[in-house]
């Protein structure tokens, strides 16, 4: 089951009308992709997404799948190097709030 729904990436984070179902098949390849990309990240760590709230999978799984949206769709180069960017820190964040859980410290929660 994926961390986020179309609604999350396309309506919420995208503002596009939920009406309009012309993109939701890449959209839902792009939430599968995020979806991976956090995966790895926790297999990197020897953790499993099951250890991770899932409100915060759910907001990092759409923020991701919006930028990746967003990249496929653009022209410019300045922008889609600025949401790769913004992809690697967010997974940075997750990286830093796993290691930091491990290790007995803050995490990053869901509604944050």
């Amino acid at each position: 089951m994926p961390y986020s729904s179309i609604e999350d990436v396309k309506v919420v984070r995208l503002g596009l009308s939920a009406e309009d179902n012309s993109c939701d098949q890449e959209i839902l390849q792009f939430i599968s992709q995020a979806d991976s990309m956090i995966d790895e990240t926790h297999r990197e760590l020897g953790l499993t997404p099951a250890t991770t709230s899932p409100e915060l999978l759910r907001r990092i799984s759409a923020d991701i799948a919006a930028d990746l949206y967003l990249i496929w769709n653009s022209r410019e180069n300045s922008v889609r190097e600025s949401l790769w960017r913004e992809i690697r820190e967010i997974l940075g964040e997750l990286r830093q709030s796993l290691i930091s859980r491990e290790a007995g410290g803050a995490t990053l929660t869901g509604g944050e």
